[in-house]
């Protein structure tokens, strides 16, 4: 499909990891000037991440105009200085324990989103694998101390993506009441029922006062497929999962990964030229 050179595109939201960022979790400068010009053109930017708001300002405040985050998957909705917070959505500490106790006895280790930190449940290689990528190491937990708090969500991490192939259709995964997604070939997600991108998008465009039908998002995983349903338009990267791809209004055209994007951009706003 193609954009629609009749839509105003009035908010703009941008997944991180494979999207804003390139492989090297670095930002360039085509694509942050790509997304400068869509600002230019009155467009509100949003970034919407699985990462910690914490952990995504740094990133935020590299990027001009952003004023709003969405954070840890769509449990969080908030200023970039965290000021005001318009959502927040946790796990129930019952289904959180139920979460990490299952991923643990699979074999895998736990990071916990709490409302202030990330924590994990040891240190070995799948969770330097999410240190390198998250560019921060979780602060290593005593059981006892792994689950204390409001936790937005949990993430089951490994070092073997064969472990995490049948995850979805496993009858015990399956019975947990919670939002499910595999984000990485190393990691899988368990967040509060009905807690997603798209979600927390709809949440905040409410308080913009913006249409659905006048927002774009730009993403690469399956967990970016909720906001691609939400957004009028919607933008996979080539490089992107084969499910969100799919989902997508267009694809990004080919090329290099850290400026898909930037092309993306410019497809989208020859549209309106």
């Amino acid at each position: 499909m193609n954009p629609d050179s009749s839509r105003q595109y009035r908010l703009a939201a941008f997944d991180l990891d494979g999207t804003l960022l390139g492989p090297k979790a670095s930002l360039s400068a085509v694509n942050l000037a790509a997304v400068e010009r869509l600002r230019q053109s009155g467009t509100e930017i949003v970034l919407a991440s699985g990462r910690h708001h914490a952990n995504m300002q740094e990133i935020a405040k590299a990027v001009p105009g952003v004023r709003w985050l969405v954070s840890s998957q769509g449990g969080e909705v908030s200023d970039l200085e965290r000021r005001q917070c318009l959502h927040t959505v946790f796990l129930k500490p019952t289904l959180a324990h139920q979460a990490t106790m299952l991923g643990l006895r699979f074999g895998f280790s736990a990071i916990v989103y709490t409302a202030n930190d990330v924590r994990a449940s040891a240190d070995n290689e799948g969770v330097r694998i999410y240190a390198r990528l998250a560019g921060s190491m979780p602060t290593c937990c005593a059981p006892e101390e792994l689950l204390v708090g409001p936790i937005f969500k949990i993430i089951w991490v490994g070092n073997n993506p064969a472990q995490f192939d049948a995850l979805a259709t496993h009858l015990e995964v399956a019975a947990l009441a919670a939002t499910k997604v595999r984000t990485h070939q190393y990691f899988f997600e368990i967040m509060p029922p009905d807690v997603s991108k798209g979600s927390a998008l709809a949440v905040l465009a409410k308080h913009l006062g913006i249409d659905a039908r006048d927002a774009v998002a730009f993403g690469d995983g399956e967990n970016d497929i909720p906001m691609f349903d939400w957004a009028g338009t919607s933008v996979a990267m080539p490089h992107g999962w084969p499910t969100a791809r799919d989902h997508a209004t267009f694809v990004a055209p080919p090329g290099p990964p850290e400026t898909a994007l930037a092309r993306a951009i410019e497809r989208l706003l020859a549209n309106h030229s």
